[in-house]
């Protein structure tokens, strides 16, 4: 799914030629951000093999897993030239945007477009997609809609780079609704970005709720969003100052390393059980 931002979505983005994120359907090999320039490739599917080592309390491995689909994003606030005579413009375009002031923009071709749609993606502009996900979301239920879960993974991954903040409080809000029904997968989502985005850029305000929600998640009986808590801990190198709650402090004395957190499933139900 390739998405169609326009401008006003994000009304601090840099003015900046066309843009384009990648996304890879196997999370277990997501690295941390780097300073190089995004690109977008589609991968081919790999064959499901079942890992020798101790799987992580994540809905990927659950009885019934989502199914996560390839997402992706175009950003661009410049007006892209087509001439109508070469055959980069031959090829048609996959859609077009408003600017704030009113003017439209022309249809543009990016380079990489045949490759995805040789591939299989379509382009959507943001808000009607997310119109799509959210009447899925009401028909299906919460937690049931195939849709959302792209909308969940696409949320987690734009926000690392584009804050905003009405994306974020929807954001957060679908999932924990959904988590409160039983259904994880948006929740796991937003710790996703909690762990990865305050790395690349530290907000008091969005650290003081991932605080907040891996404690409740915890006491919940779940291992996921402490263990991310614990992977930010590790792998932040900025220079902002915090203080982490005292009671998440006592909880990670108990694991220092992520092997802890994928053989701690008998502790996980213990604690389980002795919420309920």
């Amino acid at each position: 799914m390739l998405f169609d931002m326009d401008e006003h979505i994000q009304p601090a983005l840099e003015s900046s030629p066309l843009n384009v994120g990648q996304l890879s359907l196997n999370e277990q090999a997501e690295k941390r951000p780097t300073e190089s320039p995004q690109r977008f490739y589609p991968l081919p599917e790999k064959p499901v093999t079942k890992p020798q080592i101790p799987l992580k309390e994540k809905t990927k491995y659950s009885n019934n897993p989502p199914v996560e689909s390839h997402v992706g994003w175009i950003l661009g606030n410049k007006q892209e030239e087509v001439k109508e005579k070469t055959p980069l413009a031959s090829t048609g375009s996959l859609g077009a945007v408003s600017s704030p002031s009113g003017h439209s923009i022309p249809k543009f071709q990016h380079p990489s477009h045949q490759l995805l749609k040789a591939n299989g993606f379509r382009q959507q502009q943001y808000y009607k997609y997310r119109h799509n996900c959210l009447r899925e979301r009401k028909q299906l239920g919460k937690g049931m809609s195939p849709e959302m879960n792209t909308l969940y993974r696409f949320w987690s991954f734009f926000l690392r780079g584009h804050f905003n903040r009405k994306m974020y409080e929807e954001f957060k809000l679908m999932a924990l609704e959904d988590a409160e029904g039983g259904h994880r997968y948006g929740l796991e989502c937003l710790f996703r970005y909690y762990s990865y985005g305050l790395e690349k850029k530290f907000k008091q305000d969005i650290f003081d709720d991932f605080q907040k929600e891996t404690l409740k998640d915890y006491e919940s009986g779940y291992l996921y969003g402490l263990e991310k808590f614990w992977a930010f801990l590790k792998y932040y190198k900025g220079k902002k100052t915090f203080t982490v709650d005292a009671k998440l402090q006592k909880q990670l004395e108990n694991y220092q390393t992520l092997e802890h957190f994928r053989t701690a499933t008998e502790n996980c139900s213990k604690i389980k059980e002795s919420s309920q």
